[in-house]
This record gives C-alpha cells, structure tokens and sequence, in this order.
C-alpha cells in the first residue's frame, strides 16, 4: 500500500482504526450516519477542535465527533 501511494497511485483505504487513519491516511474523509463530516489532513482535523484540550488525534477525533452530534 505505501508503495503504491509513494508511486502516485491514489489509494483509498478504509478503517476504524484511528492510529491507521493518523499514520497512513495524507487526507482523511470522515463519515457518520452516511454524512460527510470532515475531509482533510489530521493535523486540520485536530485544528477543528481547538477549544477541546486535546492532546492527541484520538482525543481530537472524540471531540470533533462530539460537537457534531456524533
């Protein structure tokens, strides 16, 4: 997969798992419910949530999930 994607090759890659999501995913679509939550990189997804104290991407993710309902 990462050598495919260091090639050029859009790859899309599908997880629950947000560690995967944090160290492989360059853009990151978020969907809940079948909405489109979010679509950008980690580090945009952390800046959404600045108030929350977050320390890490988990932590952000719960948060940004949170203030949207989810």
């Amino acid at each position: 997969m990462l050598a495919l994607a260091g090639g050029g090759t859009t790859v899309i890659f599908s997880t629950h798992d947000l560690a995967e999501a944090e160290r492989y995913g360059q853009r990151l679509l978020v969907l809940a419910d079948g909405e489109n939550l979010f679509d950008g990189t980690a580090p945009e997804l952390h800046a959404a949530v600045p108030e929350s104290g977050a320390r890490d991407f988990e932590q952000a993710f719960v948060a940004f999930l949170r203030e949207r309902g989810h």
